[in-house]
């Protein structure tokens, strides 16, 4: 089997993503949710992404492991990739839908001490109804820098809260070194609020 995961519209079962490495700048399982919505995540790749791929070097040098809680089973548990990534999707309302985004590549995602993280509402037009950010700011000295290699991501929506998660990961030896940060709010905050609700570097 090729490392690398190549999606046709016939092929929507994203377990077939594990451990593989996708290019494509949108996660696996979310495929598999547009193409039941009629969304095209090509469209909405270009929409979010397409400053960052046009300006940025978006390619790191190794790929990185990314996760999402929603989607983990028994049959599949991570990807991998070297690029920015659209990484949750959900439906806010008639037309709209919730979408999780960064910009960066995960290796300056867990390279970065703060790391900014966007959310964005759009319609079915695609079209940007909202976008807002929040940072994540990891505590620990330079020494530890290159430490994390995983990233998870969560995003629930009920009524019309918001709740975000992002967990940085170290999956090699010696424990734990977890980073989890939950953001829970409405879009009509103006500003978003996170709270660090993991630091295993205290332990």
């Amino acid at each position: 089997l090729s490392n690398i995961v190549s999606y046709s519209q016939n092929n929507k079962n994203y377990e077939f993503s594990q451990g593989k490495e996708v290019t494509d700048f949108i996660a696996p399982y979310l495929k598999d949710l547009c193409y039941e919505e009629n969304f095209k995540f090509d469209s909405l790749t270009i929409l979010l992404l397409e400053d960052t791929l046009r300006t940025e070097k978006h390619f790191s040098i190794y790929p990185f492991y990314l996760s999402s809680l929603k989607y983990n089973t028994g049959m599949w548990t991570y990807y991998t990739t070297k690029t920015p990534m659209i990484y949750e999707i959900e439906k806010y309302d008639t037309g709209q839908y919730i979408v999780l985004y960064n910009k960066l590549n995960p290796s300056i995602i867990l390279l970065s001490q703060k790391s900014e993280w966007r959310v964005a509402l759009i319609d079915t037009n695609y079209n940007i109804v909202l976008d807002k950010s929040f940072f994540t700011s990891m505590n620990y000295k330079n020494n530890f820098a290159g430490m994390w290699d995983m990233i998870y991501t969560s995003l629930n929506v009920i009524n019309e809260e918001i709740k975000v998660q992002i967990t940085y990961v170290h999956t090699g030896g010696g424990g734990g070194r977890d980073q989890e940060f939950t953001a829970i709010f409405k879009l009509s905050d103006i500003e978003i609020k996170v709270i660090q609700t993991q630091d295993d570097m205290d332990k």
